[in-house]
């Protein structure tokens, strides 16, 4: 996978965490975890759709599905609630209603599934390797961080 690639990827994990942080949020200001769960998820399936070469210039959001299928051994998890939340975010863009407390959290642990299940699928890595250090500038900073992180995930708090 390219910088540019592995880039974007971080920016969808960054928003992802976005999503996370908001909905736990008091439940009128959770409400905004639905359009950035779906704006993280969408922008992951431009970026696989690129990656991928399906050919397709700004395809409908579920109409990824099947343009990703074409290319993959299996298709892509968590359509149906992918769905679901896609409704859940024209209804309350485009009509002001609220998702519940409930709705939000479902929203949350289907994104999260989304993410876990799709990204080693279409890119060959976990979405959990995927870091905000590619972001770090310059160089020899971004590498000290990777090690600590390595450090970090071996246990070694000291080193």
């Amino acid at each position: 996978m390219d910088e540019a690639t592995s880039r974007r990827l971080a920016f969808v994990k960054y928003l992802y965490h976005i999503g996370v942080q908001q909905s736990a949020a008091p439940e009128l200001m959770a409400a905004a975890a639905v359009l950035t769960f779906h704006d993280a998820a969408e922008f992951f399936l431009q970026i696989a759709s690129e990656y991928l070469n399906t050919g397709a210039s700004q395809p409908a959001f579920l109409e990824y599905w099947e343009l990703l299928r074409r290319k993959l051994p299996s298709e892509l998890a968590q359509k149906e609630g992918m769905r679901r939340l896609n409704k859940a975010r024209v209804s309350l863009k485009h009509s002001g209603t609220l998702p519940s407390r409930l709705d939000v959290e479902s929203f949350r642990t289907t994104t999260t599934v989304f993410f876990t299940e799709n990204t080693p699928l279409v890119f060959g890595i976990g979405f959990d390797a995927i870091s905000l250090l590619s972001f770090v500038r310059p160089e020899d900073a971004r590498q000290q961080l990777e090690r600590a992180e390595g450090l970090h995930e071996a246990g070694e708090y000291v080193a």
